[in-house]
């Protein structure tokens, strides 16, 4: 009987793992997702990591616990960052979240999200990916940086 509880619990511990793999993330305005399996593109950068993005400042505490706590010579580390449409955000119907480890990390700046929220549903899709590098987060005697994000996307 141990046994057949240890393999569910496994099993359901797989699922969860696998879950969270595939990204299937909300949006931040909670709306509901289909449950439908839709293939999520990546886009392909040139490896400058030139494309900033904005609101980071909000999001320091998810930053931190992303990149593992702030080090003397701060971070430069690459992740996969998941770009979501919220187009019922109160505050820009274009707006565009971004997500490392489905935590949210900050937006990609107006005047940026709204060619991009055009391109995102001329291709029928709500979400995309791409490579990031979270930055900063040093801390020495003097004081401590604050973390950004770069994303690897061509302009």
């Amino acid at each position: 009987m141990g046994t057949v509880i240890g393999w569910l619990g496994l099993a359901a511990l797989a699922g969860i793992v696998i879950w969270k793999w595939l990204g299937h993330f909300r949006s931040a305005n909670e709306d509901s997702m289909s449950s439908e399996r839709v293939s999520v593109p990546h886009i392909e950068g040139d490896g400058s990591f030139g494309f900033d993005i904005v609101g980071e400042s909000n999001y320091q505490e998810a930053l931190d616990r992303i990149a593992g706590g702030k080090t003397k010579k701060g971070h430069e580390v690459e992740f996969l960052a998941t770009l979501i449409r919220e187009p019922n955000n109160s505050h820009d119907r274009n707006a565009i979240a971004v997500l490392i480890e489905g935590r949210k990390v900050g937006y990609v700046a107006r005047r940026e999200a709204k060619a991009m929220a055009e391109m995102i549903d001329r291709r029928g899709y709500s979400q995309f990916t791409a490579d990031a590098m979270i930055v900063g987060g040093w801390t020495d005697s003097k004081g401590e940086g604050h973390y950004g994000v770069k994303l690897d996307l061509n302009e």
